[in-house]
Parts: C-alpha cells; sequence; structure tokens
C-alpha cells in the first residue's frame, strides 16, 4: 500500500513537472509572438501575407499598425500603396508611394510604381516624369525604360517609344516584352512587317505572356489595313492571351470581344465587351474608348482602328 502510495504520488510530481515546462514554453511563445508583432517590420510581413492571400483589407490593417509603429517606415508606406492599388484607391496608392519617396528618395522602385499609377490614370507626363526619375537613380532599370516606352507610345512620340524599347533590348536581348511593346509601336507608325516581326518574337520569346498574345491579337482584329486584318487568328490570340492571364485582365477580354466581332460573331462581341466593361481596372477613357466599341458592336459593326499622325 505505502509503495503505491509513493508511486502515485511520485507520478503526479512528474505530472505538474510537465504541465509546468509546457506552460512555461507556451509563456515564452506568446512573450516571443508579442516582442515580434510589436515590431513594424513584423507587421509589415503580416501584412505581405495577407497581401499573398488577397486579403488586402487584413494587409493595409497592418501596414498601418507598422506605420504608427514606425512613421518612418518608407517600406510600410510602400507596400501599403501596392495594396490601395489592389483595391483600385489610386489616388491613396499615389499618396502612400509619395510618402515612401520622401522617406527614400534613392528606390527607383517606388518611382516606377508611382508612375504607373499616373498611367493607369492617364496622367502619362507624370508618368513619365516618374520613370525619368527611376532612370537617374539607375540608368539601366529595365522596368523603367519598358514602362516609358509605353507611355512615350501612348502620347504617339512613337519615336521615343521605339528607342526605350531599343534600349531594353540592348540590356536583354531576350526581352519578349520589349519586341510586344515595339510591334505595338511600330503598329502605331504604320511600319507593318516590322510590327509583325516584333509580335512573333515576342510570343516566340516567351510563349507565356499573356500581353503578347493582346497585342498581336489587336493587330489581327483592329488595324485599319484590310491585308492585315484576321478575324480568326485574333480570336486564337486573344483568347490565349486571356487564358494566360486568368480571364482577369479586363484589356485582354476586350481585345476577345474585337476578335469576334471582326469574325462576324457579334453575339459573343457583344459579351466579352459588356464583361471588359464590368472589370475594374480600366481608366474613365478607357471606359468611354470600351462603351464606343460596345455600341459599334450592338450595330453589328466591328472596331477598326484608325492610324492618327
Amino acid at each position: 500500500m505505502k509503495f503505491k502510495r509513493q508511486f502515485w504520488a511520485g507520478l503526479a510530481a512528474i505530472t505538474y513537472i510537465v504541465l509546468a515546462v509546457l506552460l512555461v514554453s507556451v509563456l515564452i511563445q506568446r512573450f516571443n509572438h508579442v516582442k515580434r508583432v510589436k515590431s513594424a517590420r513584423s507587421y509589415v510581413n503580416l501584412g505581405n501575407a495577407s497581401f499573398v492571400k488577397s486579403n488586402i483589407d487584413m494587409a493595409i490593417s497592418d501596414y498601418n499598425e507598422a506605420i504608427r509603429l514606425n512613421p518612418k517606415s518608407a517600406v510600410a508606406y510602400e507596400e501599403r500603396g501596392l495594396a490601395y492599388v489592389m483595391k483600385m484607391d489610386l489616388d491613396k496608392a499615389i499618396d502612400n508611394f509619395s510618402e515612401s519617396i520622401l522617406l527614400n528618395p534613392t528606390n527607383a522602385i517606388t518611382y516606377c510604381e508611382r508612375g504607373g499609377i499616373y498611367d493607369a490614370k492617364g496622367e502619362h507626363d507624370d508618368a513619365i516624369n516618374n520613370y525619368n526619375e527611376a532612370l537617374r537613380i539607375d540608368p539601366k532599370n529595365i522596368k523603367a525604360l519598358l514602362k516609358r516606352g509605353v507611355a512615350y507610345s501612348k502620347k504617339r512620340e512613337l519615336g521615343k517609344a521605339i528607342n526605350d524599347f531599343n534600349q531594353v533590348l540592348q540590356l536583354d536581348p531576350l526581352n519578349a516584352r520589349a519586341y510586344s511593346s515595339r510591334g505595338s509601336a511600330y503598329r502605331k507608325k504604320g511600319e507593318f512587317d516590322k510590327a509583325l516581326k516584333d509580335f512573333d518574337d515576342g510570343i516566340r520569346l516567351n510563349p507565356k505572356d499573356g500581353v503578347a498574345f493582346n497585342n498581336f491579337g489587336w493587330f489581327r482584329a483592329t488595324y485599319e489595313n484590310d491585308s492585315f486584318r484576321d478575324g480568326k487568328q485574333a480570336v486564337e490570340l486573344a483568347t490565349k492571351a486571356c487564358e494566360l492571364t486568368q480571364w482577369k485582365s479586363w484589356f485582354c477580354i476586350a481585345t476577345l470581344g474585337a476578335a469576334y466581332a471582326e469574325a462576324g460573331d457579334f453575339e459573343k462581341a457583344v459579351k466579352y465587351q459588356k464583361q471588359a466593361l464590368s472589370m475594374f481596372g480600366a481608366t474613365e477613357e478607357n471606359q468611354n474608348d470600351e462603351q464606343q466599341r460596345l455600341d459599334l458592336y450592338e450595330q453589328k459593326k466591328p472596331y477598326h482602328e484608325v492610324l492618327k499622325e
């Protein structure tokens, strides 16, 4: 009997010791967690994790806390700016990128990001100024050269656009996006053969680039010269562009609408054009242009681009 009492007393003591060790371990983990979470960098990391999971509101909440803890965290402002881009709150995105630049004026990437927002808003001159700053900091920044080239192309400063794409290809001869973007610039200049070659090269170099397929599809669907339009191929190219962008890109879906219109299937043209108009991402100017194209398709007319001098 005495042995049993000693056994159970010993077992109870061991149990208490194990429980105490576990409790201390939990307390230590809790302390370390609280300590981690109290740092601005940790909140940025938490925000980034939420961002990756597409929980944008939670990400913004974490970035807010990071900024509260460290109002001089350029990274937190930059990341919060990217989150506001996802919510299509472009003005808040610009404000955050601007604050990040004030805190860290030597980060070329943030200038590119802010330039991209100005570009999306149709404010191409402000976009180009930001890309210029990025290139002043980093003259070989391929992202800035590409984006500036696209902005110049939108302004129809096609010589400058082509020059930027040429610089990209000097730095990176296999850059598919540079070929595709240069092809679009040549298209606007009316240099058809050069445009076709660049579109082909862009797709050959990166057959998973939805933008490259989209640019070529737009050319085949809408070009003003009859001999270069091909509705069937345009549908194939635009469909591939939509698949590669997971049907999340409004301009790829709008290109598919234009392709079906060129192919004479106006029911599908109207369907995809309405889908494009219902999506986030297009500026007011884009929306107006797309609505005009929808009106054409409803009248059973395709859209053909008229080159401007």
